[in-house]
């Protein structure tokens, strides 16, 4: 007569083990703000924003309010958060990200699109970090995204895009659309070691694997790899945001518009230049100088 409330208690206890990582993620992730980009419909132009870097910088734009890799005919065009990083603390995370194709033509099972974890060591300057695309090679990361043909996928890095996870049916597949769709990574950490997993519009669609956790140290960044149409085009980006006490944010790691300065003194004559990033039209065109004499307390334009 006992039997059925065993069942039972076997089944509730299965439950509450399933779901201890989802509570422990949701107490703490939110230790660490949010990080919500958008770009404006209103740009149109190579440079991405303070907060990041792309390469190459003529391979992406911003541009229909979204970001663009607009030379998918090169692998693995990445795009790097300057401001962010992915620490050594045995953390949760979570990444979200809206992508989707620019064109709408069919593209192959080996493209993709998504994120990179971990990219550079982290005793790398970040800026050393940042440059990590179209190859793959030691300590270069973690790809967690979609490809071509709507499969969530883990790749490998360091080992030529070996695939981290077991792969998912068919039935599950879910095909990137020129609307876009939205892709999850979530890391929840245990003994020395993450599980990862990546989700797909809704958590039917997911793969996960155990990653050690020295994978997951080092920068992040967005990822393009090909299925360009013949002008170049591949996928687009949007709506990225960040959480969980995983990461490290400095905002002082912001670039542009400005990039450098310099400056020659001859015969009491001062010559001064900027570097900028490559602007758009609607982008404000005209640089201020501001000085201080030797007496003053405050700058003068």
């Amino acid at each position: 007569m006992r039997q059925p409330e065993s069942d039972f208690m076997k089944r509730l206890f299965k439950l509450i083990i399933a779901l201890i990582p989802l509570f422990y993620f949701s107490c703490q992730s939110g230790e660490k703000d949010y990080l919500i980009h958008r770009w404006s419909p209103e740009i149109q132009r190579n440079f991405l924003g303070e907060m990041f870097w792309g390469n190459r910088l003529q391979d992406w734009q911003v541009n229909n309010g979204r970001l663009e890799c607009i030379d998918g005919r090169e692998a693995l065009r990445t795009v790097h958060i300057l401001t962010h990083e992915m620490s050594k603390r045995l953390e949760p995370f979570e990444v979200t990200v809206t992508l989707g194709t620019i064109h709408g033509e069919s593209i192959g099972e080996d493209a993709f699109a998504g994120l990179l974890l971990g990219a550079g060591p982290l005793d790398l300057d970040y800026r050393g970090r940042s440059l990590v695309s179209g190859h793959t090679g030691k300590q270069a990361g973690i790809i967690a995204g979609i490809n071509g043909i709507g499969e969530p996928v883990l790749l490998d890095m360091e080992n030529n895009l070996r695939p981290m996870a077991s792969e998912i049916p068919v039935n599950d597949r879910y095909i990137v659309p020129g609307e876009g769709t939205t892709i999850t990574v979530r890391g929840i950490p245990g003994d020395n070691e993450y599980h990862l997993s990546v989700r797909v519009k809704t958590p039917k669609i997911a793969i996960e694997a155990v990653i050690p956790s020295g994978r997951l140290e080092g920068n992040l960044a967005l990822v393009a790899h090909h299925g360009n149409d013949a002008s170049g085009q591949s996928f687009w980006f949007n709506d990225l945001m960040v959480s969980g006490p995983k990461f490290n944010v400095n905002s002082n790691r912001i670039l542009g518009p400005i990039v450098s300065t310099q400056h020659s003194l001859s015969r009491r004559i001062l010559n001064m230049s900027a570097q900028m990033m490559p602007l758009g039209k609607s982008d404000p065109l005209e640089i201020t100088l501001q000085y201080k004499l030797k007496d003053q307390s405050d700058w003068e334009n």
